[in-house]
């Protein structure tokens, strides 16, 4: 209730809080009719978050131009919104933002099912209040007000760990709750075409699953493995049907912001693809740039630049020339603690804050790891292997939790082969909610700990003051 009073009041009551628009919205918003009441202005990007959208009225050639999760969502927002507004013209964001918000308030349920089972009541409140700290955190939340597909993928994530986590504890009905983490699954991965090979490590799960499952439950057992090919089949099919329009956009910024960015010298980069040197003049630029020296979308790019290199051959690449590995590497590594990227405004025009204003509402905890976490590669490989060691007690615990990471990483290094370091802040969103959640939950019961040692430490002061206080009456009376 705690969690929903704090989500509702950020996002539904004004002042409003979402995120700007960095050129993504239309992926989603224009596929389901919906267009930006700002479009024409110089500053429409980065600024500003819209609570308010146009509905296009007559012909929509937008329409079938993106496959994800995400379109339900839209979808049954939009009717919720003609339903309580008789509206048919404009689209209120906070009807999205609603819907996330159930869906969060029921992950955090899911969550917290998990991590208070076996706790006195005073430990399940302290672990409450950190889990609401956390993961109500308006760093992520003011994503549930913006069509960027990260406010989905956190609840859905959230939502299917949850389940596998309490499948491993064996109190609850198998079938329902593998069920649940399956659908969370599909609408994670499908939600967005750079979580396709986050399905590998989930269809790892299902067989970690099965593994723990009596062979003499066989049907459950067959159940596991089904989930597992469902898994596999919804990230091959999210990956065949991203438009090749998409994929021009991440393979032109995996070489001008990956490769060439980071190479030592950019022209024997491109000669390893054998791609013309002269090419180097696009280095660190971007497909949206205004006023291009090349235009991203000629044929002559077709033809020279985009058919010499793919997802592999960059993968070669960097196999071979480890140092500007490592430097892509710690690129990523400096922006994988921040949730809410600085650069994206938080609150609508029409509120007269300065343009790209941030909300400081309830912001505690995004705002520290912000500023706390190690933003080095080393610091990721401790943070691992602390996990496993806090968690080597509880093997099934154990193995959830690291494919829990390798579905954060994975999205790190798809990131960096697929389009170099653009956006890496919101490239890497998942593993900052892999990273969160297996540290709440690996640092569970030494937050239990820490606080029965310092009620301890309380209770023997107050103990040692009223011993005190004994023995001047004491004396008192004795004189």
């Amino acid at each position: 209730m705690i969690a929903l009073l704090i989500m509702a009041y950020a996002l539904l009551i004004p002042p409003v809080i979402g995120v700007a628009d960095n050129g993504d919205f239309y992926r989603a918003a224009n596929g389901m009719g919906i267009y930006k009441l700002d479009r024409f202005q110089d500053d429409q990007f980065l600024n500003y978050a819209s609570t308010k959208f146009g509905i296009y009225e007559y012909y929509n050639e937008y329409e079938n131009s993106l496959i994800s999760s995400q379109r339900i969502f839209i979808r049954a927002a939009l009717i919720l919104d003609r339903i309580f507004t008789g509206e048919d013209q404009l689209f209120d964001i906070r009807f999205l933002g609603a819907l996330y918000i159930v869906y969060a308030c029921i992950s955090i349920y899911l969550l917290l099912n998990y991590i208070t089972y076996e706790r006195s009541v005073k430990e399940g409140w302290l672990l409450s209040a950190i889990c609401i700290f956390i993961f109500a955190d308006t760093g992520y939340t003011a994503y549930f007000n913006s069509f960027f597909t990260e406010g989905l993928v956190y609840v859905s994530f959230l939502a299917a760990m949850s389940c596998a986590l309490l499948i491993t504890q064996k109190r609850h009905s198998f079938p329902f709750l593998f069920s649940f983490f399956i659908i969370n699954s599909v609408v994670m991965v499908s939600a967005k075409q750079q979580n396709a090979t986050a399905a590998l490590a989930l269809f790892l799960i299902c067989l970690i699953i099965t593994g723990f499952i009596p062979k003499s439950r066989r049907g459950e057992r067959l159940l596991a493995l089904a989930g597992g090919g469902i898994m596999i089949i919804c990230g091959v099919f999210v990956y065949t049907v991203i438009p090749q329009s998409y994929m021009n956009i991440n393979q032109y910024h995996a070489m001008t912001r990956g490769v060439m960015m980071e190479a030592e010298n950019p022209e024997e980069a491109l000669a390893f693809f054998g791609i013309n040197p002269q090419y180097s003049i696009l280095n660190e630029t971007d497909y949206f740039e205004r006023y291009p020296s090349v235009d991203a979308d000629d044929q002559i790019l077709e033809e020279g630049f985009y058919n010499k290199y793919d997802f592999v051959s960059i993968c070669i690449y960097y196999i071979s020339h480890p140092d500007t590995l490592l430097r892509m590497l710690t690129d990523a590594a400096q922006e994988a603690y921040i949730i809410n990227p600085d650069m994206l405004g938080n609150y609508d025009r029409s509120e007269g804050k300065p343009p790209g204003a941030k909300t400081d509402f309830f912001t505690g905890y995004s705002t520290f790891k912000k500023n706390a976490a190690p933003a080095t590669v080393g610091f990721v490989i401790i943070w691992i292997v602390l996990v496993a060691a806090l968690n080597r007690k509880n093997k099934e615990k154990l193995m959830i939790l690291l494919c829990m990471i390798l579905v954060g990483l994975i999205q790190i290094g798809v990131s960096l082969v697929e389009a170099g370091n653009t956006a890496l802040s919101k490239e890497v969103f998942l593993y900052n909610v892999a990273f969160d959640l297996a540290t709440y939950i690996s640092m569970s019961s030494i937050f239990v700990s820490v606080s029965h040692m310092i009620a301890g430490i309380a209770g023997g002061a107050l103990k040692g003051k009223s011993r005190c206080g004994k023995k001047k009456n004491a004396g008192k009376q004795a004189v």
